[in-house]
């Protein structure tokens, strides 16, 4: 009889699973706790905390990789140091325990993705989830349609045509999510990678169409432009190609954007934008918080009011004396994250911040590229790398640096990155000695 009984490793994957399908849960299995929000996914890095630590103490070794550490953890030092700069204390620790939540996982990641197996397993689980909660967003809009509401938090015609949202507050927070799918698997799918079937296309076909119909203009158009820099830079055939592609894509666009515009019946979709005499709804304020933000770290470059004191430096800054939760709420309206960091952190945190995404981008492949080139997990990494890139970019326009899905994501990416560099190092020993025998074998 077939031993039915789940194994470690399947215990691990379901679990990773379950925190790729609940790192975009905002509205959905989220619990209210003083104030804080604290969201199901982080229940299962715990766990998966807890297992790693027995695991190592199991093992008798504590091995801790993790990608940058030195300018994460000098990043994370400063903003530690800058708690006590804005009065709402709980506030300003609650979001520095959330960050070292994230940096739990990543190290969690560098301890159980340890093969090339366990890398293939991984990044099945991780499509197949796009593709899960994409398919949601798309069962959300269809039941829209005949007036059922799946937790639809906007409308473009109230109780009829939904914004989709999946588990997220809003459609641009769900197609910032989506969007890290939809570049990784359209990364996977146009480099032809055979590893995981046809669920990379799947993925990036979903992604796409749910990114298209929550009508977030800057997700769409980020997706547009991630298409635009593959088929330029990573896919570039012959020329003639190349031209045809370009021409293509630009008739495409511009054709779209033509036709809303002079059709009446579409210009709902250019409502919030602020123009042809339309509302800005929340562009004006969000651009007012940016700018906020740069008045603050202007008057005092090294000044940094750590991540949960931004809000309340805004507030502090339009004159609000009395700080609290509820009154800062209104100015947590931080724009650009990477605008959000440099005034958490003041100038020389920001640095160390850069450093890491240096880390990240650059240094990750860097490091591993030689004798990786045609390595598939290698691939993998680079397109990790690929997908990461462009949700920073988006996260430039919107959103909070604490997202839990963009952590997830470096956190495979770390995982992936070790993978490839135990693979490089078992290589080279191997060459070594091959070497070593052949001029014994040679004198």
């Amino acid at each position: 009889m077939k031993d039915r009984s789940i194994t470690y490793r399947q215990l691990l994957n379901l679990l990773f699973l379950l925190v790729f399908l609940s790192s975009s849960f905002d509205i959905f299995l989220n619990l209210k706790l003083g104030g804080f929000s604290f969201r199901f996914v982080y229940i299962i890095v715990i766990l998966l905390f807890v297992i790693s630590v027995a695991d190592m103490i199991w093992k008798n070794t504590i091995h801790i990789k993790v990608l940058g550490i030195i300018p994460f953890l000098a990043w994370s030092l400063i903003l530690i140091i800058f708690i006590p700069n804005t009065p709402l204390l709980a506030r300003n620790i609650g979001y520095i325990v959330w960050l070292y939540i994230h940096f739990i996982f990543i190290a969690v990641c560098g301890n159980f993705i340890v093969t090339k197996k366990h890398v293939n397993q991984i990044i099945k689980l991780y499509l197949f989830s796009f593709l899960a909660v994409a398919l949601f967003g798309l069962l959300q809009f269809s039941l829209a349609l005949v007036g059922i509401s799946i937790l639809v938090e906007q409308w473009w015609i109230l109780g009829r045509l939904a914004r989709i949202n999946g588990f997220s507050y809003e459609p641009s927070y769900y197609t910032t999510y989506l969007l890290i799918g939809f570049s990784l698997a359209y990364y996977l799918f146009r480099r032809e990678i055979n590893l995981f079937g046809r669920l990379p296309f799947y993925t990036a076909a979903v992604s796409l169409t749910a990114i298209i119909l929550s009508t977030s203009r800057m997700g769409i158009l980020v997706a547009a432009l991630q298409v635009l820099c593959f088929e330029l830079i990573v896919n570039r055939k012959n020329l003639i190609q190349l031209l045809l592609f370009v021409v293509g894509f630009s008739v495409v666009l511009g054709g779209t954007i033509i036709y809303i515009i002079n059709n009446a019946e579409f210009g709902f979709l250019l409502s919030g934008l602020g123009i042809m005499g339309g509302s800005d709804h929340s562009s004006a304020e969000r651009l007012d918080g940016l700018l906020t933000q740069l008045t603050i770290f202007g008057r005092n470059p090294l000044k940094g009011y750590s991540l949960g004191g931004v809000s309340q430096a805004i507030a502090f800054e339009k004159g609000v004396v009395s700080i609290s939760q509820e009154t800062i709420k209104p100015y947590d309206i931080s724009m650009n994250i990477f605008v959000e960091v440099l005034t958490a952190s003041g100038l020389i945190g920001f640095l160390f911040f850069l450093r890491y995404i240096y880390c990240l981008l650059i240094k990750s492949t860097l490091a591993t590229k030689q004798k990786s080139y045609n390595n598939s997990t290698y691939i993998l990494l680079k397109a990790f790398v690929w997908s990461l890139l462009f949700e920073l970019i988006i996260l430039c326009f919107n959103q909070s640096i604490l997202r839990a899905y963009l952590w997830v994501h470096i956190g495979l990416l770390n995982g992936i990155y070790f993978v490839v560099k135990t693979q490089n190092t078992e290589k080279f020993e191997l060459q070594t000695q091959e070497s070593n025998l052949n001029n014994g074998t040679n004198d």
